[in-house]
C-alpha cells in the first residue's frame, strides 16, 4: 500500500504471509523406536540394520509458515537531499532447516527435543525478527559532473540459535550433535562436575528460554544472537561522456569498524548451536 503523507512524505506498507507447501525434509530410517524413553521423556532408538550406519530418506514436509510486514518512509527535497527509513518484521517457523549440501549433515545437525521422525515447528534458522534501515543521500552538480554522496545505516536482530548438550548420545539415534539441552529443576536432579549448583542455577536464570524449560528440554532456536549494526558510506560521480554513461564509485563498508575496531562487529553463534554442557549418563549410585 502506497500513500503520500503531509509534507510530501511517501509511505509504503507491505505485508506477506507464506505457508509451506513442499519443503525439504530428511529422515534417518535406519533408526527405529525401541519403545523405551529416557529420563527426560525422549524416545530411545536403535539401529534397524547393522549392515548400514545411516539410511537417509529424502522426502518433504508441509509444516512451516512465515509472516512479514514492513513500513517505509521516503522524503525527497528539491535541493537534492533524499531521506529514507524503513522497519521490517518477520515471524518465521519451520519443521526442518536444511543447512548443508549433504543430507546426512543436515539431518545429524538438526536439533530435536525427542522424536526424530516428527520434529516440532519452531523458529527457523533464517528469521531476522527486526530490521531498521535509514539512508541520507545528497545529489549535486559540479559543473557538468553529477555527484552523489550518502550514508546507509542498518540495525537488525541477530540470528536464532539452539542450546544443545554433547557427550553421551542420549536417545540412541547414532549422534550427540542433535540433542537439545535438558534443564534441571533442582540440585537433586543433576550431578555437576567442574561447576556448582549456584553457578548452574545463575546461568539458567540468566537465559529466559532455558529458565522456562526447567525440568524439561529447551526448544529449537529458542535464543537469538546479539543485534548487528553497520554504517556504510557511498560516493559516486558521472563522467560527462555523451556516448555511454560512465560512473565512478567509492564505497566504505562498515564505517563504524573503520573508525573503531571494536564497533561494527557482526556477532553470531557458530553453526547457530551453543553447547554449554556435556551429558555423561545416569549415575549408577543415585539413579
Amino acid at each position: 500500500y502506497d500513500a503520500v503523507l503531509p509534507w510530501d512524505i511517501r509511505a509504503t506498507l507491505e505485508a506477506m504471509y507464506t505457508n509451506t507447501q513442499q519443503d525439504v525434509y530428511y529422515q534417518n530410517i535406519n533408526y527405529v523406536p525401541t519403545g523405551a524413553t529416557t529420563f527426560d521423556g525422549r524416545p530411545v532408538y536403535s539401529r534397524k540394520s547393522t549392515a548400514f550406519l545411516d539410511v537417509i530418506r529424502l522426502t518433504n514436509t508441509t509444516k512451516g509458515e512465515q509472516l512479514n510486514a514492513s513500513v517505509r518512509l521516503n522524503k525527497r527535497f528539491d535541493f537534492g537531499l533524499t531521506l529514507d527509513g524503513s522497519y521490517a518484521w518477520m515471524d518465521a517457523e519451520s519443521a526442518f532447516d536444511s543447512t548443508s549440501s549433504r543430507a546426512i549433515s543436515s539431518w545429524r545437525f538438526m536439533p530435536v527435543r525427542g522424536d526424530i521422525y516428527n520434529p516440532e515447528m519452531s523458529v527457523t534458522n533464517w528469521e531476522v525478527e527486526h530490521r531498521f534501515t535509514a539512508s541520507v543521500l545528497y545529489n549535486f552538480n559540479l559543473g557538468r559532473v553529477a555527484n552523489t554522496v550518502g550514508l546507509y545505516w542498518n540495525a537488525q536482530s541477530g540470528l536464532p540459535y539452539s542450546i544443545s548438550q554433547s557427550g553421551t548420545n542420549i536417545n540412541g539415534d547414532g549422534y550427540n550433535s542433535n540433542d537439545l539441552l535438558w534443564v534441571a529443576a533442582s540440585p537433586n536432579d543433576i550431578i555437576l562436575r567442574n561447576t556448582t549448583w549456584a553457578e548452574y542455577d545463575a546461568w539458567v536464570k540468566g537465559i529466559g528460554s532455558v529458565n522456562a524449560a526447567r525440568g524439561g528440554i529447551v526448544k529449537r532456536n529458542s535464543e537469538t544472537a546479539r543485534w548487528n549494526r553497520s554504517l556504510d558510506f557511498h560516493y559516486d560521480f558521472e563522467i560527462p561522456i555523451s556516448v555511454v554513461r560512465t560512473q565512478v564509485t567509492f564505497d566504505i563498508l562498515n564505517l563504524f569498524n573503520l573508525i573503531d575496531s571494536d564497533k561494527g562487529l557482526v556477532e553470531y553463534v557458530a553453526n547457530q548451536n551453543f553447547t554449554p554442557l556435556s551429558y555423561q549418563g545416569i549415575d549408577a549410585a543415585t539413579g
